[in-house]
């Protein structure tokens, strides 16, 4: 029961995420607007074609002509996204050329509205601009060339707040280190003549206005003369605007991120990062479904909190907190406890989601309500919430992400329970001292490749520019992934020599030794589990089985035959003698073949009865067919507790070959479904058993006839109140009662 049981948490959670992240939606407006930017914010126009784009920002210049010509325009611009790029009236009547083309459902309303965005999206506020300046300070010269330098450069040098070397990742575009020089573009101006001069004065500083007409109100000053908004300080600027899409309940924050470092080449950026304005607001079904999933999801987390809680409760109040790490601390108890508390970042960060899109949506319903679209400070105040909201939805998905990770652990403990499936895990657990030793020897050859690669190719490729990089690069070609039209920039003698002897040495030989190992041991496995070993259907099959004998009162559910067993530890072992004709020792609750086996051996110098093995019984959390294995390996325990003796030895012989002979039984009793239990059987087995060890001597005759017995009780259909008579029988009964009890 505990595959299907860890496997309900994985399915609610799956269903909470998909229809909660809805990232198939986010994705349609998200690609949508970054379409739009790249492909039709153009400027270097002649005619009716801009020939240049984001990517083709590369200086100063490039920037501004970009933001007058290409993406303000686009974004802000009256029915530009609306209208024809060619001269209709060229080839169409002057009134049809004038006319906009409106698809709006609505003939009452009049489109384009000012704000509109690819239709169905309307912008809030407006384009917001600011940027991450550096401090000028002196160049990094030797002081005996401070003089030389200065008198050649005649102006300072200044330092990335956050040097740059590489091309950025979206990481470095999403964090806004400080947020200097901040201006607006407001969608409220009537048109874009007042945008497009704004612009015009942060490019110039403002140097052909005075101060009252100057429209940059962030330009730095260098005494009583401004300098234009982008100079040689500018670390990092960041272009961004917010839109609204009410179809999909969504907001969507497109930023173009500029990257000025010192080495002259500037990087572009363009991320979108969406949120849903409810979480729970889309469609009935989805909303059931989301609720419905978190509440279960919830539940079980819960209720395995409760039990692990419960049985570490259990464990200090009978043996003291001291017996934890020797009873409970282990590596599938510590899994079961990830899997637990691995769900309260996920919780926490789905309750912090929901805040900050409520705080979006409110500051959102005022700035609409008040028609605020010009107030600059409730513009700002909204977009710090959409950064912070944001924030949230990214930290939800990384929670998000790594959570099926620890359920996935927990999995593998439920796997490892049966026969079949826990291949796995015993395949690992066989070949990890191999695996270990030799995966040294890999990751230093592999390291040596890394560090081959940073100065060979570091200078020429951007994927080997750094450790980092190269480390990730060479890892991506143990899986094939290294392109020699890439490596031979650097000569193809150079290159060929890494490609071939990193594709010789690490993917032909390493790899494949490593692959070797590992099913070396999985064929060991394999082998000790049998051709015969129990499938996870019949596994089913038996414990629908044994639910079945439970309800009609012919078999003892096996917690409740765990619990019998619930007792404290004998802390002194006793001696031959000490303990009383009658008196069962009390021994240690049983999970695993070792501790059947250790108990067994602890327990054969003191007093072996009928008690004390219904105790160990009763005790054992196993398969009854690895029981059965188990008192086959011990019975050679018993026989050196005692002196040795002629007798002994045949008789241990002919228990041995009962105790097969009770193997093949119990699997044609699974196969028959009949009433009869295997634990039942096995239970008469061992009253026999300890009769022939209560005895001072054993007479052969007196064996024969209890094998007699004992192969009779195999062979015949047992009956469950034969079962449960001699589980009454006392232990000093008589082999001829016994024989007469079966024999009526």
């Amino acid at each position: 029961c505990a595959l299907p049981f860890a496997m309900i948490p994985l399915a609610a959670f799956l269903v909470m995420a998909i229809y909660r992240l809805t990232h198939d939606v986010v994705f349609s407006v998200t690609s949508a607007i970054e379409h739009d930017i790249a492909e039709n914010a153009n400027f270097a126009w002649s005619n009716n074609m801009g020939h240049k784009g984001i990517n083709d920002v590369n200086s100063v210049a490039d920037f501004w002509s970009w933001m007058r010509l290409g993406f303000m325009p686009l974004v802000l611009g009256p029915g530009q996204q609306w209208s024809y790029s060619e001269q209709l009236g060229d080839v169409a009547p002057h009134d049809f050329a004038s006319q906009v083309w409106s698809p709006h459902l609505d003939p009452n309303v009049t489109v384009p509205v000012r704000g509109d965005y690819l239709q169905h999206s309307r912008i809030i506020g407006g384009i917001q601009m600011f940027q991450t300046r550096s401090r000028t300070k002196d160049c990094l010269v030797m002081d005996s060339y401070n003089f030389a330098y200065g008198n050649w450069w005649q102006k300072g040098c200044s330092q990335n707040v956050h040097p740059l070397y590489v091309p950025p990742q979206d990481f470095h575009a999403e964090n806004n280190p400080t947020m200097e020089d901040m201006e607006w573009l407001l969608a409220d101006e009537p048109g874009n003549t007042v945008l497009v001069d704004k612009l015009i004065d942060m490019e110039t500083g403002c140097q052909q206005r005075s101060d009252e007409e100057c429209l940059c109100t962030s330009c730095p000053r260098s005494g009583d003369v401004r300098r234009p908004w982008l100079d040689h300080e500018t670390d990092r600027v960041k272009v961004r605007f917010l839109v609204f899409n009410p179809t999909y309940g969504m907001y969507v924050m497109l930023s173009c991120v500029f990257f000025f470092p010192r080495g002259g080449h500037i990087w572009k950026l363009m991320i979108s990062q969406g949120v849903q304005m409810d979480a729970y607001g889309g469609s009935p079904f989805s909303s059931l479904a989301i609720m419905s999933a978190l509440v279960l999801w919830v539940l079980v987390l819960a209720y395995k909190f409760v039990v692990e809680g419960w049985e570490i409760l259990g464990i200090i109040k009978q043996k003291g907190a001291r017996s934890l790490w020797k009873r409970y601390c282990n590596a599938w108890n510590l899994i079961d406890w990830i899997s637990i508390l691995g769900g309260i970042p996920v919780l926490v960060a789905i309750a912090n989601v929901d805040s900050a899109s409520r705080d979006v949506n409110q500051l959102t319903r005022d700035i609409v309500a008040g028609s605020h679209f010009s107030n600059v400070e409730m513009l700002n105040e909204l977009y710090t919430a959409y950064d912070d909201a944001a924030w949230q939805c990214k930290l939800q998905r990384y929670f998000m992400t790594v959570y099926p990770i620890f359920n996935m652990l927990a999995l593998f403990k439920s796997f490892n329970a049966q026969p079949r499936t826990a291949l796995v895990t015993w395949t690992l657990a066989e070949c990890a001292t191999d695996v270990a030793h030799f995966g040294l020897v890999l990751f230093v050859i592999f390291l040596t490749f890394v560090v081959s690669g940073v100065c060979l190719f570091g200078q020429d490729l951007v994927y080997f520019a750094n450790f980092g990089r190269a480390f990730q690069t060479t890892f991506v070609g143990l899986l094939g992934g290294l392109d020699w039209g890439d490596l031979e920039i650097v000569g193809q003698l150079p290159a060929g020599l890494y490609f071939w002897t990193f594709n010789i040495l690490v993917i032909m030989l390493l790899l494949n030794m490593l692959l070797a190992i590992v099913m070396e041991a999985y064929g060991k496995v394999k082998d000790k589990n049998g051709e015969d070993a129990e499938t996870f259907i019949s596994q089913v099959r038996e414990i629908y089985g044994r639910w079945k004998h439970v309800r009609k009162g012919e078999m003892v559910r096996l917690k409740d035959v765990v619990a019998a067993f619930e007792e404290a530890e004998v802390e002194e072992p006793m001696s031959e003698g000490e303990n009383p004709a009658g008196d069962v020792p009390r021994l240690t609750r049983l999970n695993t073949a070792a501790d059947v086996r250790h108990d067994i051996v602890r327990n054969s110098k003191r007093v072996v009865n009928k008690q004390v093995l219904e105790q160990i019984m009763k005790s054992v959390k196993l398969p009854d067919h690895q029981i059965i294995e188990i008192l086959e390996g011990s019975l050679g325990v018993y026989h050196r507790s005692y002196p040795p003796q002629p007798e002994w030895s045949i008789a241990m012989d002919k228990v041995t070959a009962a105790c097969a002979k009770a193997r093949q039984v119990l699997v044609k009793m699974h196969a028959r479904n009949t009433k009869c239990g295997q634990l039942a059987t096995l239970m008469s087995c061992l009253d026999h058993l300890a009769d022939l060890y209560k005895d001072e001597g054993i007479d052969n005759q007196q064996y024969e006839a209890c094998r007699a017995v004992i192969l009779r009780l195999l062979d015949v259909d047992c009956d469950h109140r034969v079962a449960v008579g001699l589980k009454k029988l006392v232990p000093g009964a008589t082999i001829s009662s016994l024989c007469d009890y079966l024999e009526c």
